[in-house]
């Protein structure tokens, strides 16, 4: 078989940078390297960045070429792989330990699991610093075993198991927090074990035995314990005001990514309190948001949580704010960092958001129009809009359109959370109150609506029905 030009060592060096493509060919001069038997004139005609495949068909037999080419694929694999491992400050750590212990440098291992255990503590908390912590104690442990009973090993075996545990009760409330969420807004239905077996756990009390022995980790237990016990009690609003003043207090103790992760998670949480309960978090969400992007915390806007991220909430909770400068601001500024496949989507209707609120209702309807549903997110936006466009301006026929149009879809859709189905049922009932009102004026309807807007526990757009409310019993 013929080798070709475009193979596979030619298409991993083609990503080469100049610098890197001298390094390589360094990398294969080197003589404690197992490399490939090539000539110094191979390596040089690579150096050069000469035409290799044209001068090594011209030099040797098909077969000879296909083995240069395989020993060269091989080495530019290890050379990329070396690459990686010494730009890679923790991987580096890891074969530093794995050579100790090769070499039955067992004090040095000792002494290097000690400073890595105070590194992790000074350094600021993530994800994985209670697991790393853990890990590192563990396999200080088993060099310390080797050298017999000692009160420095029962203090290392100590710290293994306790932030073992740590890591556990660390990991559980984030994922309570998380499935809780998930549950809420995507109809994620699963039975974790996880659940169950909080059912039969005191946390409040295990956490306060967590602050107790180990004060130097209550406030991120504090963060997720407030979270959890919000969503869990979301009329209680609390917890949530006290894990966000926990948050904004001690953001500079938190690693970069956890920093960013909590802002989300703040505003998850918010979001679900306000749709579980009469409580308005409209300027907490604000306050929140304003917070990240001034700290400069903008990768929630280039991910992907679930299809979606927060891009549409920050212009809807501006604009119910009547931040409209800022929404327009917001979206000019951030929405280039959005992932290719959610850009369009967010964008279309963070400005039908902006242009309903402006009144500029026919520029509200043509934006969420082109909006691709493929969440219930979507489908509430792309229905909701166009309902409040048409009754604001008056166009009372095709809100009721658009309002049957709605109804149809949460009949018809199986897979919606009982929440959000009764939510927008709720809604609907009384959005055909309100346009009797408006046709009639008659004052008991305006009782019955006001009296159902402040008493309805799941009642979605609740702001929306007070404010037409509001305007109508001015007009009347």
């Amino acid at each position: 078989m013929k080798v070709k030009k475009n193979n596979r060592f030619n298409s991993i060096f083609s990503t080469l940078s100049e610098t890197e493509r001298k390094e390589f060919c360094e990398f294969l001069r080197l003589t404690f390297v197992k490399k490939p038997r090539l000539s110094g004139i191979v390596i040089d005609k690579i150096e050069l960045g000469d035409d290799l495949h044209s001068y090594l068909e011209s030099k040797y037999s098909e077969r000879s070429l296909w083995n240069i080419y395989f020993e060269l694929t091989r080495s530019i694999k290890q050379f990329i792989a070396v690459k990686e491992i010494i730009d890679n400050e923790e991987k580096m750590h890891d074969l530093q330990q794995l050579q100790f212990r090769k070499r039955g440098l067992g004090d040095l291992l000792i002494i290097d699991h000690k400073k890595n255990i105070d590194k992790l503590k000074s350094n600021g908390f993530s994800y994985i610093t209670l697991k790393e912590i853990h890990d590192s104690s563990e396999n200080c442990v088993m060099e310390m075993a080797k050298y017999g009973l000692s009160k420095d090993l029962s203090k290392m075996m100590k710290t293994s198991s306790d932030h073992f545990i740590l890591r556990f009760y660390y990991d559980l409330v984030l994922n309570l927090i998380e499935k809780q969420l998930r549950k809420e807004f995507y109809g994620d239905i699963e039975n974790f074990l996880m659940l169950e077996l909080t059912l039969h756990s005191d946390l409040s009390k295990i956490f306060g035995i967590i602050s107790e022995r180990y004060p130097e980790y209550e406030v991120f237990f504090g963060i997720n314990l407030n979270l959890y016990a919000a969503i869990t009690e979301p009329d209680n609003l609390r917890y949530f005001i006290k894990a966000k003043k926990l948050f904004m207090s001690n953001i500079s103790r938190l690693s970069a990514n956890l920093r960013s992760d909590t802002y989300y998670t703040l505003l998850n949480v918010a979001i679900f309190i306000s749709k579980k309960s009469k409580n308005n978090l409209d300027r907490e969400m604000f306050d929140i948001m304003r917070s990240k992007l001034d700290n400069g915390i903008t990768d929630d806007l280039k991910k992907i949580k679930i299809g979606e991220n927060h891009f549409r909430d920050y212009v809807y909770i501006a604009v119910n704010l009547n931040e409209d400068k800022w929404a327009e601001e917001f979206i000019n500024k951030y929405s280039s960092l959005l992932p290719e496949e959610l850009r369009e989507n967010n964008v279309n209707t963070s400005l039908a958001f902006l242009n309903l609120n402006r009144k500029r209702y026919s520029e509200a309807i043509r934006y969420i129009m082109n909006l691709k549903r493929s969440f219930h997110i979507h489908d509430f936006d792309y229905y909701t809009i166009q309902i409040f466009a048409h009754y604001e301006s008056g166009n009372i026929v095709d809100c009721l359109r658009v309002k049957k149009r709605f109804q149809e879809y949460l009949k018809n859709n199986s897979q919606l959370p009982k929440f959000d189905k009764t939510g927008s049922e709720n809604f609907l009932k009384l959005l055909t109150e309100l346009i009797k009102y408006r046709d009639t004026g008659k004052k008991k309807i305006l009782d019955d609506l006001k009296y159902a807007v402040v008493n309805t526990d799941e009642l979605f757009w609740r702001k929306w029905i007070s404010k037409m409310l509001e305007e109508a019993n001015v007009r009347f």
